[in-house]
């Protein structure tokens, strides 16, 4: 009934109860914690608690990302979180989320907003604790706007494992964003090539990585 595109299935939903308020406290939580991070960045989004998936595996947070530039066929990509998926196929217990993307949809609005494909990412942004990944998302989507194709970590692992996968990928300079430097102003530069690591103000990070 959820999935149903039929006008008379869609009536036939009115005035049933909705998922969101029948979520355990773990759910809610985490429902919460996604939207004050949308809001925070920015991010436009219309909560459908009827909003459903194809398969039976997902957990918690399934979404649609649309776009205004596609006209009626407005869906670019879709999926959400399977956290038990991996651990029910025989491999370890961690958290998941993937989608499926209409790579032509995709590519028609990446030429039409952004242009040509950028260059390879020149840095990549660590952030140190809950507070810092907020606030490198935001510092991450400025940069972005601004033309700089920067490597947001969000794994949220240590730093020295985040390190080791910078220097496999070939980046030259880490900026690493932690509480002290949040309270500083300023963001932490490592130079992977010459193991030099000095200090920036946050607001000329973009400035900087173009020089």
């Amino acid at each position: 009934m959820l999935d149903c595109k039929n006008e008379r299935c869609q009536a036939a939903l009115a005035g049933h109860p909705v998922i969101t308020d029948h979520l355990d406290e773990a759910s809610a939580a985490h429902h919460a914690r996604l939207k004050v991070l949308l809001m925070e960045l920015g991010i436009p989004f219309v909560e459908d608690p009827r909003l459903v998936r194809g398969l039976d595996y997902y957990t918690r947070t399934a979404f649609e990302v649309l776009s205004s530039d596609l006209g009626a066929q407005s869906a670019l990509l879709g999926g959400g979180r399977y956290d038990l998926l991996v651990k029910h196929l025989g491999g370890p217990d961690v958290p998941a989320f993937g989608w499926a993307i209409g790579l032509d949809r995709l590519a028609m609005v990446l030429q039409q907003v952004k242009g040509e494909a950028p260059a390879t990412a020149p840095a990549l942004l660590i952030p140190l604790g809950e507070r810092a990944a907020t606030e490198a998302l935001k510092l991450a989507r400025t940069l972005w706007d601004a033309g700089v194709a920067l490597q947001l970590e969000t794994r949220g692992g240590a730093l020295k494992k985040a390190m080791a996968s910078a220097n496999r990928l070939g980046i030259q300079t880490v900026l690493i964003l932690g509480d002290g430097e949040l309270d500083g102003g300023t963001i932490t530069v490592k130079h992977m090539a010459t193991g030099e690591q000095e200090t920036w103000p946050l607001g000329e990070v973009g400035k900087r990585l173009f020089q």
